[in-house]
């Protein structure tokens, strides 16, 4: 396992793989089972994230 002061690089991907998701409205959670392993489950909307606001809105 690779480590930097400390941080894990597999924290480092599941972060960046949470923020992804958040970016685009959706999540990420894992279901795990003793000697079983992680799956780790990605949800996005399919119209992509909520816009805060229309561009058209911004040319009077």
């Amino acid at each position: 396992m690779a480590a930097f002061r400390g941080i894990l690089a597999e924290d480092v991907g599941l972060y960046l793989s949470r923020r992804i998701a958040e970016a685009h409205g959706g999540s990420i959670r894992v279901e795990s089972a003793l000697g079983a392993g992680a799956t780790f489950i990605v949800e996005l909307p399919r119209a992509g994230p909520p816009r805060a606001f229309e561009p058209s809105s911004l040319s009077g």
